[in-house]
């Protein structure tokens, strides 16, 4: 095998690493029992499949031409939409995992903020923890 197979089988080993010591990470670890926990809230997810109900019925609905929209049809889903909306937003297990989830995702975004630096030539030990790219709010990568 030659310097570069080595260098870059290194390189993998430690990405691999990494993803092992991310996944004995207290956070992580918090995250997937949230997860499945709200996964098998029976109450929970027939919750969320009529949210997903009501609002497929709403953008139905307001894709009709202005003309033959049904006003109180929209203004009804608009409202059911709204308490199941909140129902969803105060069940015990959804508190949880939304807790979890973003203690998660800034331990991934940190992760990803010191890769990134780190890919683009800063020193390791002394790069910042923000994400480069300036997308904190995004939770496209996670």
């Amino acid at each position: 095998m030659n310097e570069k197979n080595e260098k870059i089988d290194a390189v993998e080993q430690a990405v691999r690493s990494l993803g092992q010591v991310l996944q004995a990470d207290v956070r992580y670890q918090k995250y997937i029992t949230a997860k499945q926990e709200s996964d098998n809230d029976v109450v929970l997810q027939e919750l969320l499949q009529t949210f997903q109900y009501v609002q497929m019925q709403y953008q139905q609905e307001k894709s009709r031409l202005s003309e033959i929209q049904n006003a109180e049809k929209i203004a009804e889903l608009e409202s059911k939409a709204s308490i199941l909306y909140s129902e969803i937003r105060e069940n015990p297990h959804m508190m949880t995992l939304e807790a979890a989830q973003l203690a998660w995702d800034e331990m991934v975004q940190m992760v990803y903020g010191i890769l990134s630096r780190c890919i683009s030539g800063e020193v390791p030990e002394t790069c910042s923890k923000a994400a480069k790219s300036g997308c904190s709010g995004c939770h496209g990568c996670a």
